[in-house]
Order: structure tokens, then C-alpha cells, then sequence
């Protein structure tokens, strides 16, 4: 296996052929990373389990200096026991609906198998900050295997600057969870024939009793609950996940297990919960069970116990993870991972970011798609940039850090940028040109970012505030037009200091079309994908097509699909049986997807929305789904689209992930980009 080249898919669909569920050894699993990454020169080192049946792994690319950063998973997967799998859950398998399917694709073999592939990049680019590997075992049965592997890390390892636990979150970035505790139960009766009830102690009845206290006090928990908590449940949540007594039918049960826990919020104590449970059963519920007989008992041990993960002190790690993600999206989970005992025991900021839906764990089917794939890609690789060497020279001027603006028409945004383009902060408001108070468009920027002009050498502005109705026009530029083009035609506002971007204009049979703010996202998608040729989307209120060639957009065609579908589903008939607010149903929509392609035309399918659903062949979320794929659908039926060709999708996650999930469908290699887009097009032309 010496220096063995494998890509991200193949690294997947190898990992995934290991049967790694909790109850069964990883050590094949462990073998196999640890033989590749020592064909690359990279030694690690494993941190086993107490019976030896399984093992941490950790190793280091790079020096062995302080201020790396750790790239964490968890090497076990929930069972497939009991499931309706369409595949071979062991078997990577890539259908025509551009997802790969296999158990632990979304949960969380993707994360490090991605990073694996890109060991020989991490050692090409002779990378001045480590990069190192922790992946454990035995977390989807309470995180077990973590606390040994961070441990010996925090004696072993220089001191990171961040930790990434790659879990599931769709590239965006998380920094706060519940903590979980586990406990089992063992309620031990006395055994009679059940018609003699007063002669015996039935362990399951007690255990009924016990299950009806955790409830009441949940009543409790709900009643307590923070009115703005930003988890969903609010409140801390018990769960009894299995019950397991008696003997038969006619016998006073003997013994009864129970299995239960809870998930607190961060903040608060997490054993605090968990000994008032236990208090109730010695106090209150011991007592009566020995009253009918003295043999009775009940004993509980912790299975284990995953500490909350607070927000406080993970700025570094966020900041970071924002950057090489391009996600402004910055928030909390319910579920758990290794994120509180990582931070806890090395002391380090951290986040969890990493690809896949959570929403599509320990689920028969579970799948990742390709485009996740290639988005977690592109985050390893900002990371590489981030800890290469930078290059200087006393014969260069330096680049003075840029102050980058997206001013739409209902947001402003801003980040600030170093010279090499890295996001050291953001901001945001609701202050989008139509809300901009008494048109002071100075005022308001001002008042926005005054703290960052002082550090900021240059401004440039992109989006609506270059429009006629904004702070003042930048007249559309001509395609086609490439980044050197749009910054001959830039609008100052301040010279040298503050500038509006301005637009694209592209004229097809006489009638024109123009883009004002997309054309910015494109340029800094060629960037960050290092492409100078492909077909470029950014699905929106009004989506755009725009055709690259030789790093110059050529040619671009709007389509108005994102208010087309707000006006079908909730201004027409349509309304009446269509939920737009549900979560996504893929079926129905690439049902609508492949219905666009049929003939009738858009007026004649849109009704077909209606009368499916009179027929109830329809649910009012299934509608919207199937309205949307039928538009969306629309839009494809006008491109043409080669096997392979590459395409990049640019926009907010939820709509991306809908053009990728139809475009890799029909052979397309997608690429996606979020906001990481605009701030890469806006340095571009700096």
C-alpha cells in the first residue's frame, strides 16, 4: 500500500466495506488507515480499548508544533439489523439520483475519508501548521472511546489551535449541543405465580412506575423551558430506549432492565437530572417495593455520559471553520458528539462541520450526496492554504485587507478579508437598499462597518446598492467580461478607497438580460474551484445560467423559477393544497422534475399539481416538493448538459442542494459554493 493515490469515493466506498457497528471489533478498519497513511511516511499511534477489541487512532501530517488543527471521527456505525435497505448497506453504491448510498456515508465515514484521500495533498503543500487525525470508536453508543483518545492526545500532541468534529451538518458550522447521560437500570423483583399478586414483587410493574416519573418530570422540564433557546426541543428530554423482563405470562417478572438517559442543555449540570431520578427510586420507589417483599432491590450503573458542548471560547474554531466552509450559518444541534470531551480535555476551540444530513443518519437507505462530497473537499483544501507557508519579499507591495460588501435588495452583509483572503469576520443586518433608512446609504454603511474601515485599505460593494435604486449606478458591464473587465468599470464612491461593482449585461435575440451581484459569485467560484471554463447556476428569486469560457462569462439567461413558485404556491389556486413550508419530499420532487420534461408545457403541468392532489396522489408537503422539481425542471429543460461537464451551483444550502440532487441525476459533476463565493469574487478583483 506504499503511497498508495486513492480519491475521496474510493477512500468512502473502502471504508464503508467495513462492518464497524458499535457491538462488532473496528480493528480491521483501524489496520487498513493505519498501513495507508504509513505507505505515506505518516506513523500513528492507537490508544486501545480496555478488552482489546477496539481502537483510537490518532497521527500527525506535518511538523509536530503547536497550533494544528484536529480533524476528528468516529469509526462506528449505528446496526442495519430489522432495516429495509434497497442496497447493500456495505457496499458504496451510486444511484441515478446522484447519491451514494451505503451505512455510514452521512454518519461520518465521508468526513475522514475525504481527509484520508487528501493525505498526499496535505504533504505536497509542505504545510507549516499540522494537520491530525483522531478517529475513535464506540460513539454512537455513548462516546466511549474519546475520552482515552483525547487524553493521550493533550499528553502527546502540541497543543492545537481547533478541533473540527466532522459530524453531519451540511458544511455549515456548528458550536453548541446537549450533553447525554446513560444509565441502565436493573429493577429485581420477587417471583410468583401471577394469580398471587400479594405474595410476589413484579420487577416490570416498578419498572412502569419508573417510566411514569421520568414522564412527569419531562411535564416539568417542558413547563421550565427557555422561551428563546436556540435547541429544538428546548428543554432537556429524557428517552427509555428499550425495556427487556420477566420470564412468561403467568410468572411475577422476576428482573426488568431499563435503558433510559437524557440530553441536557449546556450550562447546566449534566449529573444534576440523572441524581434526582435516582434519588426518586431509592427513596420512593425502593420503599414500596420492599414493603411487599425484602428481597426486592434496584440497582443502576452509568453506561456513559457525553458532556454538553457550550459556545463559549470557540471564536478561533469558528472563525476558521466560516472561512474554509464559506458558511455564515452558525449554530446548535440536539445531538450529540465528541465535541464536549475534545474541547473539555485539550482545552481547544471547536466546532462541529461536516457533510451529509443529519436527517439522513441511522436511516435505512442513508446516503450522502456527491456534491456534499465535493464541498467538504473544497473545505480541506482552504485548510491547506490556511496552514501552508506564506511567501514574502521585500520587492512586494503588500495587499491591504480588503473590506468586502454584498448589499442586496433586503440584507446587507460585510466581511473583512486578510491579504490572503481569509474571512476574519462577518456581519450581517437586515438593511437591504429597499429598508435603508431615508435613503442615508452613507449613514447606514458607516454605521456598519466604521470598525473595520480603520483596517480595511480598500471597500468593494457589490449587489443592488450599484443600481439605479441603490447608493449610486454602476452601469452594467458587457459580456463578455471577466474580473479585469468589471474593475475597469467599477463606481467610486470614495477613490482608492470605496467602490460599487457593477453588473453584467448580455443581449440574445435583441432582448437584453442582466445580473447584478451573481456575476461577482461566479468569479469567485472559478477561484475557489479553479476552473476557467463551465456552466455556472445560482438558484434563486431569479435564477441565472451564465456559460464560462477562458475565465469570462459569455453569456447568461435569467429564469424568474424562485418567484414563479412563490406566486403558484401561495397566490394561485395552487395554495389550497400545497404546503410550502414543509421539508423537502425528494421523491415528489424529482417526480416534478421528470414531469417537466414531458410534453404539455409548464401551464398545462402546474395544473396538474391541483388535480393530483384532488386525487390525493398528492400530500399538501408532497405538492410543493413536486411544484418545485416541476419548475426547476423547467429551467433544465432548456440546457444542455454533456455526461461529466462541470457545473457549480452557488447559493443558499437548501436550494443548492435541490439543482445538485437533478443535476448530478443526469451526469453532471457538481461543485458547490455558498457565501464563501461572493467574498472570493470581491477579492478577485481587489
Amino acid at each position: 500500500m506504499a503511497g498508495e493515490i486513492v480519491d475521496s469515493v474510493e477512500m468512502l466506498r473502502r471504508l464503508i466495506a467495513f462492518d464497524t457497528t458499535s457491538r462488532n471489533s473496528n480493528l480491521a478498519l483501524i489496520d487498513y488507515v493505519q498501513d495507508y497513511l504509513k505507505g505515506h511516511g505518516v506513523e500513528s499511534k492507537l490508544v486501545p480499548s480496555d478488552d482489546g477489541k477496539k481502537a483510537n487512532l490518532f497521527a500527525t501530517v506535518g511538523p509536530m508544533v503547536k497550533d494544528g488543527i484536529v480533524l476528528s471521527g468516529h469509526t462506528d456505525v449505528v446496526p442495519v439489523d430489522g432495516q429495509p435497505w434497497d442496497t447493500d448497506p456495505w457496499t458504496l453504491t451510486l444511484k441515478s439520483d446522484g447519491k451514494y448510498y451505503g451505512r455510514g456515508t452521512c454518519d461520518m465515514k465521508a468526513f475522514y475519508a475525504i481527509a484520508l484521500a487528501m493525505v498526499p495533498q496535505f504533504q505536497k503543500a509542505r504545510l507549516k501548521k499540522p494537520i491530525h487525525f483522531a478517529l475513535s470508536y464506540d460513539e454512537e453508543v455513548g462516546c466511549i472511546g474519546a475520552h482515552g483518545l483525547a487524553a493521550r492526545m493533550a499528553s502527546e500532541v502540541p497543543k492545537p489551535r481547533a478541533i473540527i468534529i466532522g459530524e453531519p451538518t451540511m458544511m455549515t458550522v456548528v458550536h453548541a449541543h446537549k450533553g447525554a447521560q446513560i444509565y441502565i437500570t436493573k429493577f429485581t423483583g420477587f417471583e410468583a405465580h401471577s394469580s398471587m399478586t400479594h405474595l410476589g414483587v413484579s420487577a416490570i410493574h416498578f419498572a412502569g412506575d419508573f417510566v411514569h416519573y421520568l414522564n412527569r418530570v419531562q411535564d416539568e422540564l417542558d413547563a421550565a423551558a427557555p422561551k428563546n433557546s436556540e435547541f429544538m426541543p428546548a428543554a432537556a428530554t429524557f428517552n427509555v430506549g428499550t425495556i427487556v423482563g420477566g420470564t412468561a405470562g403467568n410468572i411475577l417478572a422476576r428482573e426488568c432492565e431499563v435503558l433510559w438517559g437524557y440530553r441536557e442543555l449546556p450550562g447546566k449540570p449534566i449529573e444534576e437530572i440523572g441524581e434526582r431520578a435516582l434519588k426518586w427510586l431509592k427513596d420512593e420507589l425502593l420503599p414500596k417495593m420492599q414493603a411487599k417483599h425484602p428481597a426486592a432491590k434496584i440497582d443502576t450503573v452509568l453506561r456513559s455520559s457525553t458532556p454538553a458542548f457550550s459556545p463559549e471560547g470557540n471564536d478561533e474554531a469558528k472563525a476558521l471553520a466560516r472561512a474554509w466552509s464559506g458558511s455564515n450559518v452558525v449554530g446548535s444541534v440536539v445531538y450529540g458528539t465528541e465535541a464536549g470531551i475534545f474541547k473539555k480535555t485539550l482545552g481547544v476551540p471547536t466546532v462541529v462541520c461536516g457533510p451529509g444530513d443529519i436527517a439522513q443518519a441511522h436511516q435505512p437507505n442513508e446516503f450522502i450526496l456527491a456534491s456534499q462530497i465535493g464541498a467538504c473537499e473544497d473545505f480541506m483544501r482552504r485548510m491547506v492554504e490556511w496552514g501552508q507557508p506564506r511567501l514574502t519579499s521585500r520587492l512586494m507591495t503588500p495587499v491591504p485587507q480588503l473590506l468586502a460588501v454584498d448589499w442586496g435588495t433586503s440584507s446587507l452583509r460585510g466581511a473583512l478579508l486578510d491579504e490572503g483572503g481569509t474571512v476574519l469576520e462577518v456581519k450581517s443586518a437586515p438593511l437591504g437598499i429597499l429598508n435603508v433608512p431615508n435613503g442615508d446609504f452613507a449613514g447606514t454603511f458607516a454605521s456598519m462597518f466604521s470598525d473595520w474601515r480603520a483596517r480595511a485599505g480598500l471597500c468593494l460593494i457589490s449587489g443592488m446598492a450599484g443600481s439605479r435604486q441603490g447608493w449610486a449606478e454602476a452601469p452594467y458591464a458587457a459580456c463578455p467580461a471577466g474580473p479585469a473587465e468589471l474593475a475597469k468599470h467599477l463606481r467610486w464612491i470614495e477613490p482608492g478607497r470605496i467602490a460599487l461593482v457593477p453588473g453584467l449585461s448580455d443581449t440574445q435575440r435583441d432582448v437584453p438580460d442582466v445580473m447584478r451581484g451573481e456575476e461577482v459569485q461566479i468569479f469567485g467560484a472559478m477561484r475557489l474551484a479553479g476552473l476557467s471554463d463551465g456552466l455556472f447556476v445560482l438558484p434563486g428569486t431569479h435564477s441565472k445560467w451564465a456559460t464560462v469560457r477562458g475565465g469570462k462569462v459569455i453569456g447568461f439567461r435569467t429564469f424568474m423559477t424562485g418567484e414563479a413558485f412563490g406566486l403558484f404556491s401561495q397566490h394561485s389556486i395552487l395554495a389550497r393544497t400545497s404546503d410550502s413550508s414543509a421539508p423537502r419530499d425528494d421523491a415528489a420532487f424529482l417526480q416534478g422534475v421528470k414531469r417537466a420534461d414531458e410534453d404539455g408545457g409548464l401551464l398545462h403541468h402546474a395544473f396538474g399539481v391541483r388535480a393530483l392532489s384532488l386525487f390525493d396522489r398528492l400530500t399538501p408537503a408532497q405538492s410543493a416538493s413536486y411544484l418545485s422539481g416541476l419548475l426547476i425542471g423547467e429551467e433544465l429543460r432548456h440546457q444542455t448538459l454533456a455526461q461529466g461537464s462541470d457545473v457549480v451551483v452557488i447559493g443558499a444550502s437548501a436550494l443548492v442542494e435541490r439543482y445538485a440532487l437533478v443535476l448530478e441525476s443526469k451526469g453532471a459533476k457538481v461543485r458547490t459554493f455558498g457565501a464563501e463565493a461572493t467574498w472570493a469574487g470581491l477579492r478577485s478583483l481587489a
